[in-house]
């Protein structure tokens, strides 16, 4: 399978048999020209969605017919399941309630896509029900969202083998939130593509947790 990082949380997969899943597309010139990344030009055949906001959640102007998914679903065998979290460390009271991390296994390999998680999963509940996770991606620019320390730190409880940061600043971003490198530098293995899309097979997977930066396709 291969996984595209988009621009901002947005990632397009492709399984092995052909089907696009384009998760947390975003409003190309939302938040008043804050969300800088150019429009998705992709035809998805599943978006999948973590939460309403238009950063994530954008589908009015993506190409094509495709299925939405958000709360919970398949298509083509794959099914997606949320485990809801709080979007900050305010139990979801400073920026609006809470976010469905989004679950699912893919051509066997199981990733989790964790929108804009603000919390810390103190819950052990909420770490049982994530399960055993091989892909992590997790949003690391703050403010919004977990800063770097608290990416970290989450990383650390799901201890997947391999972490994709996202939801960070860029030239194209007009957030105030943190760029991506005190992030990375919490981890010994780091693998920085030059590239914004990466072939994954379950033969391929490290044994230890690895941080894999990849360029944006929009960045």
């Amino acid at each position: 399978m291969k996984i595209e990082f988009l621009g901002h949380a947005s990632f397009l997969l492709t399984d092995n048999s052909g089907y696009r899943y384009l998760i947390d597309p975003y409003e190309s010139g939302g938040f008043s020209g804050r969300v800088g990344y150019d429009p998705i030009d992709i035809e998805p055949d599943v978006i999948i969605i973590t939460h309403d906001h238009l950063d994530h959640c954008h589908t009015e102007t993506i190409p094509g017919k495709f299925e939405v998914i958000r709360v919970s679903g398949g298509f083509a065998g794959v099914h997606f399941r949320s485990v809801s979290v709080f979007h900050d460390m305010h139990r979801g009271t400073k920026f609006g309630g809470s976010v469905d991390m989004k679950i699912f296994t893919m051509d066997g390999i199981t990733f989790c896509h964790c929108g804009d998680i603000g919390e810390l999963l103190d819950d052990p509940v909420k770490l049982d029900a994530i399960g055993e996770i091989d892909v992590l991606i997790v949003p690391t620019g703050g403010f919004y969202t977990l800063g770097p320390d608290g990416a970290a730190i989450v990383t650390r409880k799901i201890a997947p083998k391999l972490v994709i940061p996202c939801h960070y600043k860029t030239p194209k971003c007009g957030f105030d939130i943190l760029p991506v490198d005190p992030f990375i530098q919490h981890f010994n293995d780091v693998k920085i593509i030059n590239d914004s899309k990466v072939d994954l097979d379950v033969a391929s997977l490290p044994t230890s947790c690895t941080c894999l930066v990849l360029n944006m396709r929009y960045g």
